[in-house]
Parts: C-alpha cells; sequence; structure tokens
C-alpha cells in the first residue's frame, strides 16, 4: 500500500478498479451487485470475474479508496454479504482520473485518425530530416 493521501500517486487506475469507482459513486454495493453495476454502465463490454473484481476489491480497500459500509444486508439476502462505499480520498482519485481521461480524449478528438481507420503507421511522428537539406 502506497501511505499517501496524494491521488495522483494511486494513478493510472486499472480499468477495473476505474469502473468499479465509478459503480460506487452514489450507492453502497456489494459485490455481485458491483459486477451487475458495471456491466449495465459499459453496455455488456466490461464483464468482470469473481476473482478479478475481490482482488481489486482488496487493493482498493487497503489503498483506502473504498470501505465496507455499515449496510447490513436485507433478510432475505445472504447475512454474509459485504457493502462497499467509495471513500473521500477514493473521490478525489476518481476525479484526477477523470481528469487525465478527459484529457486524453481532447487529444485523440483533435488527431484526424479518430473515430476513422488508419495504419499504426499513421501514429507515427515523422522523423526530423538532420541532413541539412
Amino acid at each position: 500500500m502506497k501511505d499517501t493521501q496524494n491521488p495522483e500517486e494511486l494513478l493510472p487506475l486499472s480499468p477495473i478498479q476505474y469502473h468499479i469507482l465509478i459503480a460506487l459513486v452514489d450507492r453502497e454495493l456489494h459485490g455481485y451487485a458491483i459486477r451487475q453495476q458495471v456491466q449495465h454502465d459499459t453496455e455488456g463490454t466490461v464483464t468482470i470475474s469473481v476473482g478479478t473484481m475481490y482482488g481489486a476489491i482488496k487493493r482498493m480497500l487497503k489503498n483506502k479508496l473504498i470501505e465496507e459500509s455499515d449496510r447490513q444486508p436485507e433478510p432475505d439476502e445472504d447475512r454474509r454479504r459485504v457493502y462497499y462505499q467509495l471513500t473521500p480520498f477514493g473521490q478525489r482519485v476518481l476525479a484526477a482520473e477523470n481528469r487525465i481521461r478527459d484529457r486524453a480524449l481532447q487529444v485523440a478528438r483533435g488527431r484526424p485518425a479518430f473515430g476513422t481507420s488508419f495504419s499504426p503507421a499513421d501514429l507515427l511522428v515523422p522523423r526530423q530530416n538532420n541532413s541539412g537539406m
């Protein structure tokens, strides 16, 4: 664990961590509900396996991005269910990650190849001719 309260030191977030934080922005959720929310938020393009999710949750708890909430399972739910919530530090980390992603998207939108098909060669920066010609 990084012993810090500087959000930038935990960046960049993994895509899984990013989606988990987004799922927890305005609600407390248990593990299965987090998986469902991520799948819903991404229109099915991101599916998190159970092992991957709980590994990410363990790291995020350790880094104080999320915490267990006091919410108790409903009477008809499994009593072992644990609910998670975003911490204030997790909110700051998510905001910092969003600034990076927003900037990257602005840069990408300014590129002629954005949204069209292109070859990897289109991404190369032309070499400077140093021969003096």
